[in-house]
């Protein structure tokens, strides 16, 4: 029974790579037809597998548990190793690799270096890198192995998780020259990555162009679009690039006087705060430095978002300027515990790097010097929480203590903080692009959640109705414009990817916050529509809750006694004021919006 259903299992496999609803349909046509011979225990195993290829995986196990304890069941390993990766797809690691090693000690399982390569990747989300190349080594000790070129590429990212470049390169040029290379992108674009952080530009782009023929040979349309990202990034020396992110680090080395800063500089007396640090989309700053005519002549930068409360402080997708306009408010790299990225653009990752290397100096300089200017600090660990694709792509990023690390952030996941941080995070689909996720953070005052706030990151339309259905109850609900669709916002026209009009009003009928910020803006045509798109998605929402375009340095004070409002930093006197009586001063285009109290309104 083994020698009939094992080729069909494996076709299974195969078909999955590239046509996940065909080879669905193959395993539940299996099922069937193993029904009708009478074979039920393989029959639910092939229902089961029918249900992890469509990525129901917590559906998928308790079928795959039934077959366990049949008699003479046919496909012992390939069950371990299918119950394996159900478990790891939905995050549970530990219990992943306890079915990969159950998978290797059945007799009959012939394809072990599969179990290795899996539990090697499952070891790496634990953070545990060398149990990871551990296990690497074993899959390539297979000579059956069929995509060592894989198992050359994972180990590269391994190594680069354990800081040691020059492996992790030699591991990806392995992997460029071996067989079996499905993941042939994946390793150019790593290679690339490496070759830009140590300053070897003309390799560098090479290895971009590599990555996004391969990733457009292969039909992964949004990995090629992130390699030309970077590839683009790259062509640009007077902007953000690899080399010019290092730079504060490097300066840091050079003389005393920073350390100085670093560790007795200005730190904010904030909390209990989410702060903007981020208003426009990726391609505005850029179109505003090719074309700053178009742009009143502004400067024009992304960002990101600060959230500080119980005295911790989280990053949220540091995009394209974010650490000068972080360090402009101004707040201090002491101040930052966990960093989280949405998806893997640019504009919401380019100063991941910046960041870790402004929070590494200010380690470094504190352990040599000690606290100065009569501040009591300590150094501390950054916890990163990025994104599936983030995570994948950018393993380069050291972290001060290697043990912590970046954890996957996966709408399957929890992520886990300190209790201190008194708050929970819970990742949403925003189907805005593969592995994308909207946020939900609650925080507490005790063991008492006292706060919600919703972040829509860059969402599809489709998504809005879902993420609706979440954020009910939250106070602030932070929601991604993007493009307007010009010239009417009621004509229909959207873009399926980013929320608009559409997506924007529906959420905010749905739900019932205090405030919305509307926030991600697009700049495109060389017009500043924040204010009066807003006020449409406003007007045409029908609400009477407070609804504010957002701009670099909008601040709200989240409330930690039940039932206190949401206040609004005043931009002139700086006192929180009530954010229903808080007003948006209208600025020339493209200048910073201003919000302000009544009282500095006389």
């Amino acid at each position: 029974m083994r020698e009939t259903y094992l080729p069909i299992y494996r076709q299974v496999l195969s078909l999955g790579r590239t046509d996940e609803p065909a080879a669905a349909a193959l395993a539940a046509q299996t099922a069937e037809e193993a029904r009708d011979a009478g074979d039920a225990a393989v029959a639910t195993f092939f229902d089961a597998l029918s249900l992890r290829v469509r990525g129901q995986h917590d559906e998928a196990i308790p079928l795959f548990e039934q077959c366990r304890d049949a008699a003479d069941f046919p496909l012992p390993g390939e069950l371990f190793f299918e119950l394996g990766r159900a478990h790891g797809n939905l995050g549970d690691y530990d219990k992943a690799i306890e079915c990969y090693h159950n998978a290797l000690d059945e007799e009959s399982y012939d394809t072990p270096g599969s179990a290795w390569n899996n539990m090697a990747i499952a070891y790496g989300h634990l953070g545990e890198h060398g149990k990871a190349i551990e296990c690497y080594e074993k899959a390539l000790a297979e000579e059956s192995y069929k995509t060592p070129g894989n198992v050359w590429n994972n180990m590269g990212v391994a190594y680069q998780h354990l800081g040691d470049h020059d492996k992790a390169i030699e591991c990806y040029t392995k992997a460029v020259d071996s067989a079996g290379r499905a993941h042939l992108g994946h390793a150019w674009h790593n290679m690339g990555l490496l070759y830009w952080i140590a300053g070897r530009l003309d390799p560098a782009r090479t290895a971009f162009e590599n990555a996004i023929h391969e990733y457009e040979r292969q039909g992964d349309t949004g990995d090629a679009e992130n390699a030309r990202e970077r590839l683009a990034a790259l062509e640009r020396p007077d902007e953000d690039s690899a080399n010019q992110l290092a730079l504060p680090s490097q300066e840091a080395r050079a003389g005393e006087p920073f350390a100085g800063w670093a560790t007795g500089g200005p730190e904010s007396d904030l909390d209990d705060v989410f702060v903007f640090l981020k208003d426009w989309s990726g391609s505005s700053p850029y179109a505003a430095v090719t074309k700053p005519e178009e742009f009143g002549g502004q400067p024009i930068v992304g960002g990101g978002y600060f959230l500080k409360w119980n005295g911790r402080g989280t990053v949220i997708d540091p995009g394209i300027g974010f650490v000068t306009n972080f360090l402009g408010e101004p707040f201090h790299s002491c101040e930052v515990h966990h960093v989280l990225t949405t998806h893997a653009h640019i504009d919401h990752t380019a100063d991941l790097m910046a960041l870790q290397n402004l929070h590494k100096e200010y380690c470094e300089a504190l352990d040599k010097h000690g606290p100065t200017g009569g501040t009591a600090r300590s150094s501390h660990p950054l916890t990163h929480f990025w994104d599936r694709t983030t995570f994948r792509i950018n393993p380069y990023i050291p972290t001060c203590d290697a043990e912590d690390g970046a954890h996957e952030l996966t709408p399957s996941s929890q992520p886990h903080l300190p209790s201190e941080a008194a708050m929970t995070i819970t990742p949403l689909h925003s189907q805005h692009c593969d592995d994308s996720v909207a946020l939900l953070l609650m925080m507490k005052v005790g063991e008492e959640e006292r706060v919600r706030i919703g972040l829509t990151s860059d969402a599809a339309v489709e998504a809005a109705g879902s993420l609706a259905k979440a954020f009910q109850g939250c106070d602030v609900i932070i929601l991604h414009f993007s493009k307007r669709h010009t010239p009417d916002p009621l004509t229909g026209q959207v873009k399926e990817s980013h929320l608009g009009f559409e997506g924007c009003i529906e959420i905010i009928k749905d739900t019932d916050a205090q405030v919305y910020v509307v926030a991600e803006f697009c700049a495109e045509d060389g017009e500043d529509h924040r204010i009066r798109d807003t006020r449409t998605i406003g007007d045409l929402a029908e609400t009477q809750a407070t609804v504010v375009p957002a701009d670099i340095g909008l601040t709200l004070w989240l409330p930690r006694e039940q039932g206190d409002p949401v206040r609004v930093r005043c931009s002139r006197c700086k006192q929180p004021c009530e954010a229903n009586r808080i007003i948006v001063q209208t600025p020339q285009a493209f200048q910073r919006i201003t919000y302000v109290c009544p009282d500095c309104t006389l």
